[in-house]
């Protein structure tokens, strides 16, 4: 199958060959009607010229016309602009030497006015124009020619100048095309392998609990008599189990909205020192349980104009990862301080520092580190980032004084 790479680079030369080939035919053919143009004025000019010339001559004599046609014929200063007159009825009263020309011009002659090529394509091809003209009361035919020596060697250098230029610069729109194509198209493949990874990680994180769930509940069917407790465990897996469910699937519809650009906050103007001392005492039990104390250092009375619902579930997915990966007799501080027009918070806790490579990778979708298996989804730390970066902000880690510190900057007004 050929890759959207290869078919777009092809159309892309495709375009620019059919482009380039139309507008070097174009070209030719302008130039071609300019140069025909410009020879034709030239030709007629000529005999313009050369009957002015009679009619001066023959105001200035009594000489016969005819002796004049004749000199003035002789002495034209261009050898590849023959000229030849004549009657007519044909009859030659003025011709080049070369006997053939002549008899070619004189065939010319008696067809009337007009412009011809001659022998077109060869060495020796020739512009003609043939037209009357009248001097003292007498009407000749005047038969200019022009050879297209000069002219064919500019139009053979057009054409290979065309002919080497257009499939150079088609070979080049190809590389170029196919560099530019693979630029543009790394994010849009890095994103598809990202989905196509974050897919299969959701349907590996959904099938354990649909699995426990419909395990259970084929249980608690097939065996009529069980009794009230062994029922009773069971609902209260499949409600744990179903819990998770809902869990996972409402963080995926959020993350979903999030990379659609469709997770509109809702934001009003509260207190964050109040909602992070809230989220906070939630996690007191929790922490207590590891004999881990929490402390806090927020700044008193720092309004935020924010999506309040949101920015809880961010605080309490950090707060819950801090408690978590916080040794027993562990230590985790809370701060909040403003900065310019931004809100900074801290989450810092005690323990060995994050390494290096799970550092780059904390924030991805389903990447759970060392975490226990079937300890959450691994889409905490990615929920609370998508949150942030609603909020006009990130959320970046490094290593502390005492272990590994969260930092989370948002902006102090939310735009609706």
């Amino acid at each position: 199958m050929i890759s959207v790479r290869a078919r777009l680079t092809a159309w892309s030369v495709a375009a620019t060959a059919i482009f380039l080939v139309l507008f070097g035919a174009v070209t030719y053919a302008l130039l071609l009607r300019v140069l025909q143009r410009r020879m034709d004025a030239s030709l007629v000019a000529t005999a313009s010229s050369f009957e002015h010339a009679l009619r001066v001559e023959r105001a200035a004599g009594a000489r016969p016309l005819e002796s004049i046609i004749a000199e003035e014929v002789a002495e034209l200063p261009f050898a590849d602009t023959p000229l030849a007159v004549f009657r007519e009825n044909g009859e030659i009263v003025a011709a080049p030497p070369q006997a053939e020309v002549a008899r070619r011009l004189q065939t010319l002659a008696r067809r009337g006015r007009r412009f011809v090529t001659l022998d077109r394509g060869t060495d020796d091809a020739m512009r003609v124009f043939t037209g009357p003209i009248t001097v003292s009361g007498q009407t000749f035919i005047v038969v200019a020619a022009r050879r297209l020596d000069e002219q064919t060697e500019f139009l053979e250098a057009v054409r290979t100048a065309l002919l080497i230029g257009i499939p150079l610069w088609i070979l080049c729109a190809g590389v170029l095309g196919w560099w530019f194509v693979r630029r543009t198209l790394r994010p849009v493949l890095e994103m598809s392998v990202q989905q196509r990874r974050f897919m299969t990680d959701a349907s590996h994180e959904l099938r354990t609990p649909v699995a426990i769930v419909r395990g259970e509940a084929e249980v608690a069917l097939s065996k009529h008599d069980r009794g009230a407790a062994e029922l009773r465990e069971s609902m209260i897996v499949i409600e744990q189990e179903s819990r998770l469910l809902s869990s996972i699937i409402e963080d995926l519809f959020l993350l979903a909205r999030a990379d659609a650009g469709e997770a509109v906050i809702a934001p009003s103007t509260f207190y964050l020192d109040e909602l992070i001392a809230e989220v906070v005492r939630a996690q007191r039990t929790l922490a207590a349980r590891k004999s881990i104390a929490i402390v806090t250092d927020l700044a008193p009375e720092t309004t935020v104009r924010a999506d309040e619902r949101l920015l809880r579930r961010m605080l309490m997915n950090l707060a819950d990862n801090a408690v978590k990966y916080t040794p027993p007799q562990g230590r985790v501080e809370v701060g909040l301080r403003r900065r310019d027009d931004a809100l900074v918070i801290t989450i810092a806790n005690s323990g060995a520092a994050i390494p290096d490579d799970v550092r780059a990778r904390i924030f991805e979708r389903f990447y759970r580190g060392d975490a226990p298996s079937g300890d959450g989804a691994g889409l905490g730390l990615p929920i609370a980032q998508s949150i942030a970066e609603l909020h006009g902000g990130s959320i970046d880690v490094a290593a502390g004084d005492i272990g590994n510190v969260f930092t989370v900057r948002i902006r102090s007004e939310a735009r609706e």
